[in-house]
């Protein structure tokens, strides 16, 4: 049985070409690499890669989202899959309320 992790709200912040990418991408990948579930989310904007991928070459899988339904695609795919960890890689192109209601609720129910 998993022990049950404690809800967090992890938040990369750096300037362009910081390693922000490769971090949530480790990050990820250790989660996966302990039986962890994760989903990962990008904006629909950003037409570079199919999944998420560091400027390392390090990449993720992911869902792409329109910037403007994206929170509600995310609480649809969450009920869904049941993900343990939610990674929404280039949040900033994503702001609204309605996604910064969608992180609150994420964390209050155990989402990290």
């Amino acid at each position: 049985m998993m022990k049950a992790l404690e809800p967090q709200l992890l938040v990369l912040t750096g300037p362009m070409k910081s390693g922000k990418s490769d971090l949530l991408i480790q990050h990820a990948r250790k989660r996966q690499e302990q039986g962890i579930r994760v989903s990962a989310f990008k904006p629909s904007t950003d037409t570079r890669d199919v999944e998420i991928k560091s400027r390392s070459g390090l990449k993720i899988d992911c869902q792409k989202v329109h910037p403007k339904l994206g929170a509600t695609s995310i609480r649809f795919a969450v009920l869904a899959h049941e993900p343990h960890t939610v990674i929404i890689d280039e949040f900033q192109f994503m702001m609204s309320y309605d996604y910064i209601r969608l992180v609150q609720e994420l964390v209050a129910k155990g989402y990290e």
